[in-house]
C-alpha cells in the first residue's frame, strides 16, 4: 500500500509539473498574441484582433486581407507558398492563383510602404528589414 501511495504521489507530481509547463506555454503565447508585431514601415500587427496599425491608427481590412496579413506576419522574412495561402485564406474552397494575386494587390494598396514581395513560382514574403 505504501508503494502504491508513493507511485500515485509521483504521478500527481509529474502531472502538476506537466500542467505548470503547459500553463507557462499558454501564458507566453497569450502574451505574444497581445503584443503587436512590427511589420516594417511603421506598421504593427495585433494577432489577437487581426488588426494592422500605422502610427497607432487601425487600418480597415477585409476578413481575407486580415487572414493573409496574419499568415505573412507569422512568417515574416520567410516565403509563404501559394498552397499555404489558399489553405489559410480560403479553407475548403477552390480558388485560383488569380484570387491570391488580387488579394495581395489590394493589401499592397491599403498598406503602402509595406514590403510584400512576390517569390516567383513559390508565393509571397513579407520583408521586415
Amino acid at each position: 500500500l505504501a508503494c502504491g501511495s508513493l507511485i500515485k504521489a509521483h504521478q500527481n507530481n509529474v502531472l502538476q509539473i506537466s500542467l505548470a509547463r503547459q500553463i507557462h506555454k499558454y501564458e507566453r503565447r497569450l502574451s505574444e498574441l497581445n503584443s503587436p508585431s512590427y511589420l516594417g514601415a511603421d506598421y504593427e500587427f495585433n494577432q489577437s484582433f487581426l488588426t494592422v496599425f500605422k502610427n497607432g491608427q487601425s487600418i480597415l481590412l477585409t476578413k481575407k486581407e486580415q487572414k493573409l496579413i496574419e499568415l505573412l506576419a507569422i512568417n515574416k522574412n520567410i516565403p509563404v507558398r501559394h498552397e499555404n495561402i489558399l489553405d489559410h485564406v480560403w479553407p475548403n474552397v477552390v480558388v485560383g492563383e488569380a484570387s491570391i494575386r488580387a488579394l495581395v494587390h489590394r493589401l499592397r494598396q491599403k498598406l503602402p510602404g509595406l514590403t510584400i514581395q512576390t517569390v516567383s513560382g513559390v508565393g509571397y514574403i513579407l520583408k521586415t528589414s
